[in-house]
């Protein structure tokens, strides 16, 4: 007896748009109690990458940090565009707080975005994250 497969299955078959809209549309506003998790995950991890360094355990803390420096970047990228909480003073706080972590000042990010967003003009030579860059 066979059964034929379900159309979940079988990936040649076209989805309507209205059911892409739909699945987007959930993630049209910031969930607080999953971002929260989100930052007690991250935090959990690195406690224990730092509890791995401890015992000597470098190389599997290496690989762990390496993960919680991405995740940082992409909170503290969030917090940045107001998307990560529902607030925007809880976003504010969070890119504060992490601004260090990530050694990026909101401040010239905002400036930096604004540049990049900006039409291309003869007079512009560089962004302010490019001239700090280029100090050293």
């Amino acid at each position: 007896m066979t059964t034929s497969p379900s159309p979940s299955d079988d990936a040649s078959v076209p989805v309507a748009l209205s059911d892409i809209g739909a699945h987007i549309k959930r993630y049209a506003v910031a969930d607080d109690r999953r971002a929260t998790w989100h930052l007690v995950q991250t935090i959990l991890v690195l406690l224990l990458a730092m509890a791995l360094y401890a015992v000597d355990q470098v190389v599997l803390a290496v690989i762990l940090d390496a993960g919680i420096i991405v995740r940082g970047f992409i909170i503290y990228h969030d917090g940045i565009h107001l998307s990560f909480y529902r607030r925007n003073e809880a976003n504010e706080r969070l890119a504060t707080i992490l601004q260090a972590w990530i050694i990026t000042p909101v401040d010239l990010w905002r400036q930096d975005s604004q540049f990049q967003a900006a039409p291309a003009s003869p007079r512009r030579n560089s962004s302010p994250l490019e001239a700090l860059l280029s100090l050293g």
